[in-house]
């Protein structure tokens, strides 16, 4: 008996998280009131699920390089902003607010974990040199908004932040190319939009 054949959830997966992350832009850059974490949770909260589907997908495939990134990216990292949303709205509809210590915990918190996806993602970024440079420097972007990001939340000044968001946005703007480019290449089957040459070679 042949064994069923799954389909492939990248395009779907990177196209979930460029959108989520584009869709915080105002927000990440500090354009609007903090409290509109609130607004983004209908929108996270159904990526949450898309992505939880595509995880499983690429494990069952045995794409554990994808599985990782789109589970670091999108089922921890959004699933973060998702339940800060709802702690916010929790306090909102109490009519509370959070005291200055747990604030500043949060921040001491959030920056170890920023930390430790920066780091993470420059592996990811070598690993998806040897398919696609764009794809590479993209994902180091990211590593770098992350660190950056990091380094805000550590304390180390808020001009950090900014770096970090930029290199988020340019790492949603890479997922949004390369979902709908793997999504036509795959309907079409052939190259329609590029995904860029490898940045290193394998070795045999």
């Amino acid at each position: 008996m042949s064994e069923q054949k799954w389909g492939n959830p990248n395009a779907l997966g990177d196209l979930t998280i460029g959108l989520l992350i584009l869709a915080q832009a105002f927000l990440l850059f500090g354009k609007v009131d903090p409290l509109t974490k609130i607004a983004v949770v209908p929108w996270l909260s159904t990526g949450f699920a898309i992505l939880l589907i595509v995880v499983v997908v690429q494990l069952r495939n045995g794409d554990f390089v994808g599985a990782t990134a789109s589970g670091l990216l999108g089922a921890v990292l959004l699933g973060h902003n998702f339940v800060k949303g709802i702690i916010d709205l929790v306090f909102l509809v109490n009519g509370k607010t959070p005291s200055q210590e747990i604030i500043t915990g949060g921040y001491t918190v959030d920056g170890m974990a920023f930390l430790c996806s920066g780091i993470i993602l420059l592996s990811m970024g070598y690993l998806l040199g040897h398919e696609t440079k764009w794809g590479a420097f993209s994902v180091w972007a990211a590593a770098l908004g992350f660190l950056s990001l990091a380094a805000t939340n550590l304390g180390l000044g808020p001009m950090f932040g900014k770096i970090g968001v930029w290199g988020l946005m340019i790492m949603a703007v890479w997922l949004i190319y390369s979902g709908i480019a793997n999504l036509i290449n795959g309907a079409m089957q052939k190259i329609v939009l590029p995904l860029g040459e490898p940045l290193f070679m394998h070795r045999k």
